[in-house]
């Protein structure tokens, strides 16, 4: 498994070709909406979760989770387990975060049961995890963790980055309340019940979350009005900075199999 970046298919070289589509044109709101219903069956995401689509990297990723699930003065535990967990706390304590780590030793992992008797005497509002860290190879087991978190009445945010596509995930099922990825990463791995990885151009960044994760206040609910899955067509803001990724985003393997 290689963190990527990876091969784009032909298909998607294709696609990437074509002219972008006007934000507001029905083929564009059709795509996007396909396009993020088919997130929630790649991540098998519970129905009411909400995906987002962002033009940028994966740090982009990890800061908009960062800054849209926990305010200042918030505590979080990272598992660390490598330098993006590193990066992860350094994100989290620029957003005022108070942070605490359970750092695993070099090339090694955490398991739930760690997590547990770290929650049973630490305060802690969150429990963020890298899935798989570039820098070490390592793989955390996400599900025995969230669950355990969750057993705990903490919200759960992992950084799917390098993983996705290589490694499975049942947010549904695991309780995960916010994964982030970026479309470029990962390599096909048997373990994956779609055993491809996503193929896209790198600016292209996946954030999926459940709405027990998003902090309620009006200017961050207005982000969902621009994420409609079910024209008709309207004159809501549309993301411009997509569309000249949205068709070779569609056209990535996993999303033209869940469509």
């Amino acid at each position: 498994m290689i963190p990527g970046p990876i091969t784009l298919s032909p298909g998607v070289l294709a696609a990437a070709a074509e002219a972008p589509p006007s934000h507001v044109s029905g083929p564009f709101i059709t795509a996007f909406g396909r396009s993020l219903a088919a997130m929630r069956q790649i991540w098998r995401a519970p129905s009411d979760a909400q995906p987002f689509l962002l033009a940028g990297s994966g740090t982009l990723a990890m800061e908009v989770a960062v800054w849209n699930t926990l305010e200042p003065e918030k505590r979080a535990l990272v598992v660390n387990t490598g330098h993006f967990s590193d990066r992860l706390v350094t994100m989290l304590r620029r957003r005022g975060v108070e942070v605490l780590t359970h750092t695993a030793p070099l090339g090694r992992t955490v398991s739930a049961t760690d997590i547990s008797e770290v929650l049973q005497h630490a305060r802690t509002d969150a429990v963020c995890i890298t899935h798989v860290d570039t820098s070490t190879g390592v793989r955390v087991d996400v599900a025995g963790i969230a669950k355990v978190a969750k057993a705990a009445g903490k919200l759960v945010l992992v950084d799917g980055v390098c993983a996705t596509g290589g490694e499975t995930l049942d947010m549904a099922d695991s309780g995960v309340d916010v994964y982030l990825t970026a479309s470029q990463k990962a390599h096909p791995d048997w373990r994956c019940w779609w055993p491809r990885p996503m193929p896209s151009p790198p600016v292209s960044v996946c954030v999926i979350r459940r709405p027990s994760g998003w902090i309620s206040s009006p200017g961050r609910r207005s982000w969902l009005p621009m994420k409609p899955e079910s024209p008709p067509i309207s004159p809501l803001p549309r993301p411009r900075w997509l569309t000249p990724w949205m068709w070779p985003f569609r056209n990535c393997w996993p999303f033209k199999k869940a469509a």
